[in-house]
């Protein structure tokens, strides 16, 4: 890669960049989607990268519809890059998915692989927005993702954590391993849904 682009990539982050919305009982930082693209185009270039949707699918749990898209992000100079991004889908309750809803939620769940994509590229695309010190520091409350094994160990192993969140939340058995089918038996995908679907 370019030493140009690297010093681009290794500039100080503009805290001016980062919006917040609540979520629950906590405040969750992040980037628009806008914004990733601007610093996309400044840092790497007009056409010098670009993205493909790799895979598409809809989720139905607890009455709610989450679409699940599969992104994959190309960077001159460098080897793709593939993330996942949820969506769900807005419908009241009882009703059937309006066209209107299902394209809203297409579209951000396509802005969220995009953005989850680019931030393999530092903190210029809001990887450090992911630091628990910093969210820590600036009181944001952040969720424990890992599970404790017997013995009080803890376990980062993906299906474990998986199982615990759903435990801590009081999904169902059926709910979790439907959509572990459904992300064809990828726990940390699973994971993402379920917490996207219970407004985690």
């Amino acid at each position: 890669m370019d030493q140009k682009i690297i010093g681009k990539l290794e500039a100080e982050f503009d805290e001016k960049r980062v919006k917040t919305r609540a979520v629950g009982d906590r405040q969750v930082s992040y980037l628009e989607a806008y914004d990733v693209i601007d610093k996309a185009n400044e840092v790497f270039g007009y056409g010098a990268w670009g993205t493909t949707i790799i895979d598409l699918e809809l989720h139905e749990t607890g009455g709610k519809t989450a679409c699940v898209v599969t992104l994959e992000l190309s960077v001159e100079g460098c080897f793709a890059r593939q993330d996942v991004g949820v969506c769900v889908a807005a419908s009241g309750r009882g009703q059937e998915l309006s066209p209107e809803a299902l394209e809203t939620a297409i579209k951000g769940a396509a802005s969220d692989a995009l953005k989850r994509a680019m931030r393999h590229f530092g903190k210029q695309f809001g990887n450090s927005l992911y630091d628990k010190e910093r969210a820590n520091s600036q009181g944001v409350k952040q969720e424990k993702p890992q599970a404790k094994k017997a013995g009080g160990k803890v376990s980062t192993d993906p299906t474990s954590t998986l199982w615990a969140y759903a435990k801590a939340k009081g999904l169902k058995k059926a709910s979790v391993t439907d959509t572990l089918e459904k992300c064809e038996g990828n726990p940390e995908k699973a994971l993402i849904v379920l917490k996207e679907l219970s407004g985690a």
